[in-house]
This record gives structure tokens, C-alpha cells and sequence, in this order.
């Protein structure tokens, strides 16, 4: 079995922002001969496709996120009850589905006349759930996997003695009375119904339900018990751990290239000029897609905080055809406005890059080189933009709705004090002397001889 290629499957959250890292390492492994399968939102089969995998697609109702991440009324984004329903919604109901995907896929290939015994390799993006049945002792059907491999598609997010609750936005503890207060945080955070303890019971409960047999500890701690966790970013972005995972290996950001996007927005040649002529900074403002975006948070401060700045190219995206500008919005002089605009041709003619902090836009901003101005406290945003200021590479603004004043000093601050820039190319540099497409086969290779 060792000399057989393995066949791997991949599993993500149907969510590009999520998705987004794993197209690189599908394309890759199609092209060194792997066969690859994915599993995901019916919205994401172009993308899937596109790399050379097969692709199953979830059924319609887990597959739009837009669907699936419901409003309700009184509850404000960015509050712990809010992220409670999030994770109650988008992450633990679709796990029998999800689960049940996966061992029909696998069953799929290792029961068809041409299968040979290879190894079957999952590959399951972070915001993926799916295998947490698995992780914990549920039965599977058929040939089991070789090897589970965690790919991170957000900061670590996993407990630790010497960190806050994931998204509490804190500094790694320093003293004993600082671990103590944050171990006390995590028993309240996770058992109180005011924060998560609603969806930690509901995640158990699901799991049982699925025949999970095995202790299981919160929810965030399923990436300890994969074979590997390849986080797809540096570790020196991310807080020392007193206990990490034992599989935890940092890969480097798996960047995109070459796809097929829509066509380059009419400015395009406008900013390939000022770029070339460095006539002036280039300033690019985005808030990412997820449903209850709002155009007030991010970019309407912006694009008014630096109007009138005639040594600024503004450029914004709204990220998708549905979000729009508020009606009757005067866009300013020195600003150019898009639903979209291909991130891996734009950074490397940026200076400032205004975003909500997303992990998947910090980490292509750090991989260019640009640094950050970070707006935004919703989903896993308070510990990444955390964690993004904190190496030095960003100012956060700590608000979900920006003030365009904030916006405009925090822009020429990083404008003239070079430490930002220098700290973003820093990363850049560390970025080009890693292969993380080279390391997810090294590590899914180690980790089929490992369990053998």
C-alpha cells in the first residue's frame, strides 16, 4: 500500500473566503498525479472544477451560506449571542450531512472495480466540522481514512493555557495571575448560556448522535486530534503556545494564481499607471461578503475620510453583486468603485489596504507585502486583527463601524511611518522562502507512514 499514490478528499465550509486556500493545494496535487475529490457548497463547483477535481456538492440546504446564516431579530452581529447562533447554524447542523457526504464519497471510490487499496487522505479546512464525528469515535462505513489532515483557514483558534478564549482579542498571558483569569474566561465563556454553551451542548449532542464515543472537548479543539494541522500562515504571526497541537505544522499562505476571474473593472489601467509612475499611494478598501454586510461599516468611511486627498487613488470593492452603496452616495473625486477586483493582480500595486480583517485577506495582504488598516469585530475577526497589529504589520481600529476621521489618520499614519510597510514586506520576504504546496504533500506523505 505504501508505494500507492493516495487519493485525497477535501472538505470545506462553503465559503470562498474559506475555500479560497485549498484551490492551490487541489491544483497542485492534480498536477503531481494525485487523485483529488471535493466537497463542498454547489457555488464553489466552478472553482472546484477548475483545479481538476472531482466534485460532489452539498445539498442545497447546507450549501448557501447566505441561506444558511439566518438574522434574527435583537440579536446584533458581533455579540456572543450572535456568534452562539453562527456556530449553532453555519457550523454544527450541517455535520451529520456533511458527514454522511464524505463516506458516500469515500465508499464511492473504494468500492468501484479500479480501486487498488490506495490510502484515502482527507484534507478538512479548518471552519470544517465535518470530520468531528470521526475525530471522537463514530462509526464510518467501509474503508477508513489513512490520514486526517487539518488544513488552518483561520488563526489558531485552539484552547491554550497561556491564551485567551479564541476571539477575546488578548495578549498571551505573562504571569501566573494572568493564566488564571484566562482559564477563568474559558470555563465561563463556554459554560455560560450568555456566550457559547448553547452551541458547545449542541455540538455534543450532535456528535453522540452520530455514535461519537470519545470524550469530546470544545469545539475549537477538534484540529488537535487530526494526524496533521497545517496552519497556512507563519509562526511568527501567531501567539507562542504553552500546549500546541501535536500536529501543528505552519506551511506558509497557499497563494492563487492563475484562475479565471471576471473582467478587470475600467480603471484597471488607471491604477497600472499611477502604480508605475508612483505618482500616488494606492489606498484599496474591502469588507469581504458574508450576508449582513454593510457598506456604512468600511467602505463609505473610508471612501469619505480620504476624499479630497488628491495624492490618494482610493479604490474600493463592494465583493459581490448584491452589496451596494447607500442610495444617492456621492462617490468622491479621487475614488474608483467595483463589485470586484482580483486581489492576487491588485496587491502588488497597493500601499494601504483597508479591510475587516478576514484571515484569508490578511494573510494575501502579508504575502504581497501590504500592511493594514483593520476594521471589523464579527466571526473570527477580533482575534486575527488581533494578532495582524500585534506583528506590527497593521493598525487596528477595534470597531465594527469606522469613523472616516479614524480612517483617514490611521491611512497617513501608515503613509508616513515606514515600520508598517517594512513589517508587511518583512512577511512577504519569510513568505517566498516557503513551498506550502510542497509541504501539504511532504506531511500528507509523513503522515500515511506515521499511522502505518
Amino acid at each position: 500500500m505504501a508505494h500507492l499514490k493516495p487519493i485525497v478528499v477535501i472538505t470545506s465550509t462553503p465559503i470562498m473566503a474559506h475555500f479560497k486556500s485549498l484551490l492551490p493545494v487541489s491544483t497542485y496535487l492534480v498536477k503531481n498525479g494525485y487523485e483529488v475529490h471535493i466537497t463542498t457548497g454547489a457555488g464553489l463547483r466552478e472553482d472546484s472544477e477548475w483545479t481538476g477535481a472531482t466534485f460532489h456538492p452539498y445539498p442545497e440546504d447546507i450549501s448557501d451560506p447566505m441561506k444558511m446564516l439566518q438574522e434574527v431579530e435583537g440579536v446584533q452581529k458581533g455579540t456572543p449571542q450572535r456568534v452562539n447562533m453562527d456556530l449553532i447554524q453555519f457550523f454544527i447542523t450541517p455535520i451529520p450531512q456533511q458527514y454522511e457526504i464524505l463516506q458516500n464519497v469515500c465508499e464511492e471510490i473504494t468500492t468501484r472495480p479500479s480501486y487498488k487499496g490506495e490510502p484515502i487522505v482527507i484534507l478538512n479546512e479548518t471552519g470544517s466540522w465535518a470530520m468531528s464525528p470521526y475525530l471522537f469515535g463514530a462509526p464510518w462505513r467501509g474503508v477508513r481514512p489513512s490520514a486526517i489532515i487539518t488544513i488552518g483557514s483561520i488563526p489558531v483558534a485552539c484552547t491554550d493555557p497561556d491564551l485567551a478564549p479564541f476571539n477575546a482579542g488578548l495578549p498571551p498571558a505573562e504571569t501566573d495571575e494572568q493564566r488564571a483569569q484566562y482559564k477563568e474566561m474559558h470555563n465561563h465563556i463556554w459554560g455560560s448560556e450568555d456566550f457559547f454553551a448553547g452551541a458547545q451542548a449542541f455540538y455534543e449532542l450532535t456528535l453522540r448522535g452520530l455514535g461519537a464515543t470519545k470524550e469530546i472537548p470544545v469545539m475549537l479543539d477538534h484540529v488537535r486530534f487530526s494526524d496533521r494541522y497545517l496552519q497556512c500562515s507563519l509562526e511568527e504571526q501567531e501567539y507562542k503556545r504553552a500546549s500546541p497541537p501535536k500536529g501543528l505544522r505552519y506551511i506558509g499562505w497557499p497563494e492563487l494564481k492563475g484562475r479565471k476571474v471576471p473582467p478587470f473593472p475600467p480603471f484597471w489601467e488607471e491604477i497600472l499607471e499611477v502604480s508605475k509612475n508612483k505618482s500616488k499611494k494606492i489606498v484599496f478598501a474591502c469588507q469581504g461578503t458574508v450576508p449582513w454586510n454593510d457598506m456604512k461599516d468600511l467602505i463609505v468611511p473610508t471612501l469619505e475620510g480620504l476624499a479630497g486627498r488628491d495624492d490618494l487613488l482610493v479604490v474600493a470593492s463592494l465583493g459581490a453583486p448584491h452589496q451596494k452603496l447607500p442610495e444617492g452616495f456621492e462617490i468622491p473625486e479621487n475614488a474608483r468603485v467595483c463589485n470586484y477586483i482580483p486581489f492576487e493582480d491588485l496587491f502588488p500595486h497597493l500601499d494601504v489596504f483597508v479591510n475587516s480583517g478576514g484571515f484569508g485577506s490578511t494573510q494575501q495582504a502579508l504575502y504581497y507585502g501590504v500592511p493594514l488598516i483593520l476594521v471589523g469585530v464579527g466571526e473570527d475577526k477580533p482575534e486575527n486583527n488581533a494578532r495582524v497589529q500585534w506583528t506590527g504589520a497593521a493598525i487596528n481600529l477595534n470597531c465594527q463601524t469606522a469613523k472616516p476621521e479614524d480612517v483617514r489618520e490611521a491611512v497617513l499614519k501608515m503613509i508616513q511611518d515606514e515600520s508598517y510597510a517594512k513589517r508587511a514586506r518583512y512577511f512577504s520576504e519569510q513568505y517566498s522562502k516557503i513551498n506550502p504546496l510542497e509541504l501539504v504533500e511532504q506531511n500528507i506523505q509523513d503522515a500515511i507512514q506515521e499511522k502505518n
